[in-house]
């Protein structure tokens, strides 16, 4: 690997380009669907994998357009698919010296503590959501619920080796963590008159995080 001179604030010298496209399309004030591409060019990221595509698509349908009842104000479902992808900082390819302030008017520089990689790829996070949300008489009543799934793969993280090495750490894709979950909100308006109204609400989540994949040598 080669040898760089790298200034100890180095997250200006990030570069990234990105191209992005959406398309949208509705049908009878009922039925909704949306899609999104981007492309992303780090300079942070190897020659070879250094250019990422991640797109999403999302969809929803207004059931109350279709239920024609008078106690059902406001009823939709929607679900959604998404990719995003991601980088990481500067000057993690190459082994590079961190330059120092001058000394007696000499330069100085140091080993960084890690061992860089040139093989590293984007992080990547795929994420999917359905949820369906819905208001009775006169909207004074109504719930939100959401379900959804997120997960991170190849993960770019600094991990620890023995100093022996002489460094610190090592950069890797290291493994693939999980995020998955409930949101529930539950509303009212109990009392409502003409000069008065009062509101209440209620709100539920739980999230459950999970690595469900490592680098081989830390299993």
């Amino acid at each position: 690997q080669s040898l760089l001179l790298a200034p100890q604030e180095y997250e200006a010298d990030k570069l990234v380009d990105g191209l992005y496209a959406r398309a949208s399309l509705g049908f009878s004030n009922t039925y909704f669907l949306e899609g999104t591409i981007r492309r992303d060019r780090s300079s942070s990221l190897p020659a070879d994998n250094n250019t990422y595509y991640y797109p999403s698509i999302s969809g929803s349908v207004l059931l109350s357009n279709i239920i024609d009842q008078d106690w059902l104000s406001f009823a939709k479902v929607r679900a959604n698919y998404a990719e995003v992808g991601a980088d990481t900082n500067p000057y993690r390819i190459f082994q590079t010296y961190s330059l120092l302030d001058p000394y007696d008017g000499s330069a100085l520089a140091s080993n960084i503590g890690s061992i860089n990689n040139l093989d590293l790829k984007p992080e990547r996070t795929k994420s999917y959501e359905f949820g369906i949300e819905s208001n009775f008489v006169d909207n004074r009543f109504g719930f939100d619920v959401t379900y959804y799934n997120s997960t991170t793969e190849d993960l770019i993280t600094p991990v620890e080796i023995s100093n022996a090495t002489g460094f610190n750490s090592s950069i890797r894709n290291a493994g693939s963590l999980e995020n998955k979950g409930w949101e529930v909100q539950l509303r009212g308006t109990p009392i409502k008159t003409e000069n008065f109204s009062w509101n209440i609400s209620a709100n539920w989540a739980r999230n459950r995080s999970e690595v469900i994949e490592l680098d081989e040598s830390l299993s």
